[in-house]
């Protein structure tokens, strides 16, 4: 029997795309956007404080054994940049027992059930029930979307955001800028990573589709072999950031009287991460490198 008998067209388009990712993965938003150096960051935008956070692999393995003891199951790797993404931000937030600590637009990945806090809040848009029944009743569940969290002032001490926001379409990247300073306690914390800086201001997406994009003044990529988007998963959509888009986005939506804007540089054992040459990251687009963490500190009423 012939094979294609059996196969949809639609079908059919998802194996192929499915080869392409095998083979050429981000075949065209490779070409068209890269990551900007370091100094490109520091030269060029103002009202942020720039730091290189140094880590060790040690540290990496001894957080990893003690707060997310199944990642050999899970990542494989040590190295592997999910893993990297939940020991920077802990790192960064150092949640202390009398914290809220709220992992925003978060899933049954993290560190949340094993911190000790005072409360600790999975937020994103839906939570699904088979989310709620693995991470058990020590978290607090809350529904919502970015510009409207159901949560009081500066009720919260530390918010944490895993590989989500370069995902929010529209406004939900300025929305939910604008809701973190509404959330934070003084002296809170929100740590975002990674977060993209390139050379061009782009919204990328896996479909064949014109209405990802939201922004006129981005570049719209459509690459079915782009592996950002995240699928079905993510929405087929990811947003990266050049400096005038940042600054447009970002930087002018902090109350810089309140507010202290920081984006780290991430090395671990000298080295910049992630290893984009680990297996594990065979098909992670180009942009991923290095990664940088943007954090928001309320400083003062």
């Amino acid at each position: 029997m012939s094979f294609m008998k059996y196969v949809t067209p639609s079908t059919y388009w998802e194996l192929a795309i499915h080869a392409m990712r095998q083979s050429f993965p981000n075949l065209i938003v490779d070409r068209l956007v890269r990551s900007l150096h370091w100094e490109e960051l520091t030269q060029n935008i103002g009202n942020c404080n720039f730091t290189k956070l140094q880590l060790s692999s040690q540290k990496l393995q001894e957080w990893a054994t003690e707060y997310y003891p199944d990642w050999p199951e899970t990542f494989g790797n040590l190295r592997h940049k999910k893993l990297i993404e939940f020991y920077l931000t802990f790192e960064i937030l150092n949640p202390r027992k009398h914290h809220v600590f709220m992992d925003a637009a978060g899933g049954v990945n993290g560190y949340l059930t094993k911190i000790d806090c005072e409360s600790k809040i999975l937020q994103d848009l839906r939570i699904s029930d088979s989310t709620r029944r693995k991470l058990g009743p020590s978290v607090n569940y809350v529904e919502g979307d970015s510009r409207s969290i159901p949560l009081p002032d500066k009720s919260v001490d530390r918010i944490s955001c895993h590989h989500s926001f370069e995902h929010f379409q529209g406004g939900s990247d300025i929305n939910f800028i604008k809701e973190v300073q509404r959330l934070l306690a003084i002296g809170g914390k929100c740590c975002i990573v990674p977060l993209f800086f390139a050379n061009r201001y782009a919204e990328i997406t896996d479909t064949i589709s014109l209405k990802f994009k939201f922004d006129q003044g981005s570049l719209r990529i459509i690459d079915p072999t782009a592996t950002i988007p995240g699928k079905k998963f993510s929405g087929h959509y990811a947003r990266v950031y050049d400096i005038p888009a940042f600054q447009r986005r970002i930087m002018q939506n902090i109350d810089l009287s309140r507010f202290a804007v920081t984006v780290f540089s991430v090395e671990i054992d000298g080295g910049l991460v992630p290893d984009m040459s680990l297996e594990c990251h065979k098909i992670v687009t180009s942009v991923n490198f290095p990664y940088r963490a943007l954090v928001i500190e309320r400083v003062s009423e």
